[in-house]
């Protein structure tokens, strides 16, 4: 009974919150594998979302979030050059 409290209780974070605190647990040395278990996130979900942290891709950030491509899609594109997206 405690643990269901506890899990009733404990607040929802939109994805842009859950983003944002692996931004910040990056930043201050944690790695892919503690983030991910910190934050209750799969570990291969974490390393892309991290990945696209680091490299600036906010709209493919935004387009994973509300599920129009996978996060691996998103990855993907992120690593093409410039010509090769066209």
């Amino acid at each position: 009974l405690k643990s269901l409290v506890e899990n009733m209780a404990r607040k929802r974070y939109s994805a842009m919150e859950q983003f944002a605190e692996i931004r910040m647990l990056k930043e201050r040395g944690y790695t892919i594998q503690q983030i991910a278990g910190k934050i209750d996130l799969d570990l291969e979900f974490t390393r892309g979302v991290a990945h696209l942290i680091e490299h600036g891709e906010a709209k493919l950030l935004n387009a994973v979030v509300a599920s129009r491509i996978p996060i691996s899609l998103a990855v993907d594109i992120s690593r093409l050059e410039e010509g090769a997206i066209q």
